[in-house]
């Protein structure tokens, strides 16, 4: 099969999820002259903020740059989880201590619970689909530390976890590739586009003024008397919350640099039934892998397509084509059942990471904050912009585990991660020769 002939007659470099939703864009409004707080950023996170501060009965303007949801939260694969990705860093008990490291945990389970609190009271309808996650092991070795993982998230995440043995691998996914592996039952599949819209609308429900394609391009003064300056005049609020994530800009530059912007890539593929994605994913199970470099797979939430994401290049500004080439090879890897199967969509955003690769909220020069999803966003940045809120409301029954750290920065680092191309390379380099070392490829 041709590098041309992967692609479908319809396909698109969009993503596959503004199909069924796509983005609205809201009619032109003009700035409010006060309110009584400034969200900046309507992603997951702002529009969960706004809705709880709205709820404690605050004036709320979001400015968000693009359309609502433009960014991480419609590019992302749909795949919620919490404690299961509390930090990329399997040490990070060790770093932290372990009372804080459970305090992360705590607030990761709370996160799923806040997700399905809001989609059950809002009434969203965005495919939720709680499956639970299939993570291939890499190497045998990797499947050896899955246990101590296992059995801390069973113990202290509130979902059970387990192991899958090799000999019992094909019960769970349609691959040869893996070692085993570990399911996590507490994890879940939507529809991203369709979460955000619901939550836009709960939002606008509440009297919250929504501005799309308003950046916010300066902010000043502090507590009781900012000021945010956008394209069509300046907004005084008493307080201001930021939520940016992968897409901070000049006007949020405390935050821009303290977060990681690593471009994350998407494919869907056309059409091949439900019997056939059946074989892929005999219990419909969210899956991932122990790489460095990982890849994440899941059928469509209609389970007649597959969706695969990863890390295809760590260059900015990347071709969406060019990455959907180096995807589409790793799905046939994976699956050579896949196999000259073609490709709908393609699609790239920004995923905010973190120095210490865990997220942050907390206060700066008054100013609110929480970002660094670190590819796994949906209920963590939802519950943290919820939490965020009622830290600036002082309505926190106890404080959040992730307010504890302060994020850090680099010497000079202003939020261009020019370092990535060689970091992606020497960690593809470690994955391969893990692999070899086991007789892979």
């Amino acid at each position: 099969m041709s590098d041309r002939d992967i692609f479908a007659t319809d396909y698109s470099e969009t993503p596959y999820w503004w199909r069924d939703a796509p983005l609205r864009e809201l009619p032109r409004a003009e700035p409010p002259a006060a309110c009584d707080v400034v969200v900046i950023g309507g992603g997951y996170a702002g529009l969960n903020a706004a809705m709880t501060l709205a709820d404690h009965g605050r004036s709320v303007c979001v400015l968000e740059a693009q359309r609502f949801g433009e960014g991480a939260s419609s590019r992302n694969g749909g795949m919620v989880s919490g404690g299961a990705n509390v930090g990329k860093s399997t040490d990070l008990a060790r770093k932290i201590g372990e009372q804080a490291y459970r305090e992360l945990l705590l607030d990761a389970r709370e996160s799923l619970d806040h997700f399905e609190r809001v989609i059950a009271d809002e009434g969203i309808d965005c495919d939720h689909q709680p499956v639970g996650r299939f993570t291939g092991a890499w190497t045998p070795k990797h499947y050896a530390a899955l246990k101590a993982k296992a059995e801390r998230l069973s113990r202290d995440s509130g979902g059970k976890a387990y192991l899958v043995p090799l000999e019992q691998q094909h019960e769970y996914i349609g691959s040869e590739r893996y070692f085993g592996g570990m399911v996590v039952e507490r994890t879940a599949g939507i529809q991203p586009a369709r979460y955000l819209g619901g939550l836009l609308d709960a939002a606008l429900r509440r009297g919250v003024t929504a501005l799309d394609r308003t950046p916010a391009l300066g902010l000043s003064g502090g507590p009781g008397n900012f000021e945010v300056t956008t394209p069509s005049g300046a907004i005084r609020a008493r307080d201001v919350l930021v939520s940016v994530n992968g897409y901070a800009n000049t006007a949020t530059r405390w935050e821009r640099n303290r977060t990681i912007p690593v471009a994350s890539d998407a494919i869907a593929t056309e059409e091949i039934g439900e019997g056939r994605v059946r074989e892929l994913f005999p219990q419909w199970h969210m899956m991932g892998e122990t790489k460095r470099i990982l890849n994440y797979f899941r059928p469509s939430p209609d389970r007649k397509r597959v969706i695969f994401g990863g890390r295809a290049t760590f260059a900015a500004d990347a071709d969406v084509g060019r990455a959907a080439r180096i995807l589409h090879g790793r799905l046939v890897t994976i699956f050579p059942q896949l196999e000259g199967v073609r490709l709908s969509h393609a699609w790239s955003g920004n995923v905010a990471f973190t120095f210490r690769r865990i997220p942050h909220m907390g206060v700066h020069d008054g100013v609110h904050f929480c970002f660094g999803c670190n590819g796994s966003g949906v209920a963590m940045m939802s519950y943290l912009g919820h939490r965020t809120a009622e830290k600036l409301l002082g309505v926190e029954e106890r404080p959040c585990g992730f307010e504890r750290m302060a994020p850090l920065s680099l010497p000079f680092y202003a939020g261009r991660p020019w370092f990535l191309p060689a970091v992606g390379s020497w960690w593809g380099l470690l994955d391969r020769l893990e692999r070899q070392a086991v007789g892979g490829a």
